[in-house]
């Protein structure tokens, strides 16, 4: 049988600190939207901020932002990129690390 990549979001600060998503939809927003699977706060924050998309070989983020400003990839500002295990996503408030393969707690 095909082998299912498993990727999983985990919140290291934010409003929402310590908790963890198992990315198992074809993606995961993050923004206000009221449809966004992770919200962000305040006045300015954009609807929808970013997306981690799912792919037939893992898993891609992109910025949804109208400025383009919602999304860094291990401290750069990126439009989009592929992810890979441990990498560090700031979105608004919430810093989150991707984490590939099997969850595990600690």
């Amino acid at each position: 049988g095909a082998v299912k990549v498993r990727g999983y979001l985990v919140c290291n600060e934010g409003t929402a600190r310590e908790q963890t998503w198992p990315l198992e939809r074809s993606h995961f927003l993050i923004g206000k939207d009221q449809d966004a699977d992770l919200h962000t706060a305040g006045v300015f924050a954009p609807r929808l901020a970013a997306a981690i998309l799912r792919e037939d070989r893992g898993f891609r983020a992109l910025d949804l932002s109208a400025k383009g400003n919602a999304l860094q990839v291990n401290g750069a500002l990126l439009d989009e990129c592929r992810l890979n295990d441990g990498d560090t996503l700031q979105v608004r408030e919430h810093a989150l690390v991707f984490r590939h393969g099997r969850h595990r707690e600690d």
